[in-house]
């Protein structure tokens, strides 16, 4: 293992027209250029046989090397139904965290943000936020540049969120849309695309004033997230115990509905 090293620039543009008070636009890019990055090679062991990786596979190994590869090893977790320092094995791989070669990653963000007043008390909050994603490796000199970002289990391409705010005195009531992008699912033949996610979340708070008595500095909150009970994209399992989603990216909880109740002293 050696030191990781990395190159990297961003730009950031800020726009507020004094046209349009209350109104804020916010831009950016980065670009991060990876030397020597740490990672494990082969991200799923279902893609561990694939030509791409054949670097960290050593195919029918000999007993000595089966031998020497198990001599500093703590502990072994055994799911082959035998003993690997008298049974055959036919492979051994090499995944612990190495230096890749290369990787880049490329993205851009953008939020727009506007408060104004509907009347004496009265004031919306709009706010909404996309980002997108370009990211990449190449394991090293001899081997090929593979696509990481919008790939199963890796962050998606896009990712969007927005937010509606009302609020008239002390109460509050705030819609929220949030958007994760889909992927591919490249770890078995044929690659196929997975959905995207959608969610839609309510939000309705009251706040008591400090002149109230004993109900003085509370609040009161009703959530209602992902009231349209969207499930994650389904994909396929590689094992019996694998889950249907994405669970690096995709929220698991359906509809969900709670009420809380605080005091300040």
């Amino acid at each position: 293992m050696k030191p990781e090293r990395a190159t990297s620039w961003t730009a950031t543009a800020t726009l507020t027209p004094s046209l349009l008070e209350g109104l804020r636009i916010d831009a950016s890019y980065f670009r991060i250029n990876y030397r020597d990055r740490a990672v494990a090679p082969i991200p799923q062991n279902s893609l561990a046989f694939a030509p791409v990786y054949s670097a960290y596979v050593n195919l029918n190994p000999t007993r000595e090397q089966v031998l020497g590869a198990l001599a500093n090893v703590s502990t072994l977790y055994d799911q082959g139904g035998g003993d690997p320092m008298t049974a055959n094995v036919v492979a051994i791989i090499t995944n612990y965290l190495q230096n890749a070669a290369i990787q880049r990653i490329d993205g851009a963000d953008i939020t727009v943000d506007y408060k104004f007043q509907i009347g004496s008390g009265d004031q919306i909050h709009l706010n909404g936020a996309a980002s997108y994603l370009k990211s990449e490796q190449q394991l090293s000199a001899s081997q090929p540049t593979i696509q990481l970002a919008g790939t199963l289990y890796r962050q998606p391409h896009w990712r969007a969120s927005s937010l509606m705010e009302w609020q008239h005195n002390n109460f509050s009531l705030t819609g929220v849309f949030s958007y994760i992008g889909g992927s591919l699912d490249d770890r078995i033949q044929p690659v196929t695309e997975v959905g995207s996610y959608r969610s839609v979340d309510l939000v309705a708070r009251y706040e008591t004033g400090a002149d109230t008595g004993p109900l003085s500095d509370m609040s009161f909150t009703i959530s209602a997230l992902n009231i349209f009970n969207n499930k994650p994209p389904y994909i396929r399992t590689t094992s019996s115990l694998g889950y249907h989603y994405d669970s690096n990216n995709f929220p698991s909880v359906g509809r969900f509905i709670s009420l809380s109740i605080s005091k300040s002293f």
